[in-house]
């Protein structure tokens, strides 16, 4: 069975005989909304209001295409296949896939499924230097409370110290509860300080029940050497 890959430029190859026997005619070639990264040129981002935005498929204009392969898997497929996608991905070492992994997960026209594995992919292969869209979404509370938990968890691995403040004030904030677990395991893995400090705030609020579990774990892990 041919791969994904070679029936997009077996597409693009029949699209491009079509356009020179058009040429020849002196007719116009027909337009196309396929999402199709090598169709992304200037000009052309097609009219499919489903379709995710050019500004995310510039980047693999730098990649290599397996990378890129991956990225339209998991904008384009179901939540199966974009998950899978996303564990596949993290072993990418293409400098792009960071930033546009990022860029996914704050589009709010990609599908959920793709946000969310995009997110995942992020906690292992992101950084600070690309995570801002990623605080955007932490910090909405019109976003959906599962993304902005893939959101926490991935600021969590990624384990920059910049990323306390964000999550210290979405836990502290009301919002769902898992949320703020995720938002405790965060803080917890970033580690520090100023980690304690903020799980000991939360703490004087005397919560109850699986928060107060988790907490408690947490704060014996922050206050132990080395924590």
């Amino acid at each position: 069975m041919p791969s994904r890959v070679s029936l997009k430029f077996s597409r693009r190859a029949r699209g491009a005989s079509r356009a020179k026997g058009n040429k020849q005619k002196g007719t116009a070639a027909p337009t196309t909304n396929v999402y199709n990264p090598a169709n992304n040129r200037k000009g052309q981002s097609g009219s499919n209001p489903s379709s995710p935005p050019v500004r995310l498929l510039k980047p693999m204009r730098r990649g290599d295409l397996a990378a890129a392969s991956l990225l339209v898997e998991i904008l384009l497929g179901d939540k199966r296949e974009a998950m899978g996608s996303a564990k596949r991905l993290i072993v990418s070492r293409a400098a792009f896939v960071p930033s546009f992994l990022a860029a996914v997960v704050s589009e709010r026209r990609a599908a959920l499924s793709a946000r969310v594995a995009a997110a995942y992919a992020f906690g292992f292969i992101g950084g600070w230097a690309s995570a801002r869209p990623l605080l955007g979404v932490l910090r909405d509370a019109s976003e959906s409370a599962d993304l902005r938990s893939h959101v926490a968890e991935a600021l969590g691995n990624i384990a920059d110290s910049r990323a306390l403040e964000p999550l210290g004030d979405t836990l502290l904030s009301e919002n769902p509860p898992s949320l703020k677990l995720w938002c405790i395991y965060a803080i917890t893995e970033i580690g520090g300080t100023r980690a304690l400090a903020i799980l000991s705030e939360f703490d004087d609020r005397r919560r109850r029940g699986r928060l107060r579990e988790e907490l408690e774990k947490a704060l014996k892990r922050l206050a132990a050497p080395g924590g």
